[in-house]
């Protein structure tokens, strides 16, 4: 709630196509907050089981992706997981 009333904007379901090393890369960043001094993205993860550490090379690629494409800063990264009620900060 903090986040949202502090946001400059509020991004939801954003596409994006990068080139990454020698292959294209298409992903979808599923909330992302705009604030005067970055962004923070939100990607959201249904899993049964808990895998730390599994998906955090796709939210640094999400961090490349956003930083290239709007020249700003990521500040922070974080997954939430539906199944068990819980954030986790990757950035």
């Amino acid at each position: 709630q903090d986040l949202k009333e502090k946001s400059i904007n509020i991004r939801r379901e954003e596409s994006f196509l990068m080139k990454y090393q020698d292959i294209y890369v298409n992903g979808q960043i599923d909330l992302m907050f705009e604030m005067k001094d970055g962004l923070v993205i939100f990607d959201f993860k249904t899993d049964k089981r808990k895998r730390p550490g599994f998906y955090d090379r796709q939210l640094l690629l999400y961090k490349k992706a956003v930083e290239e494409a709007l020249g700003k800063k990521v500040t922070a990264a974080y997954i939430y997981r539906y199944s068990f009620g819980e954030f986790s900060l990757v950035i």
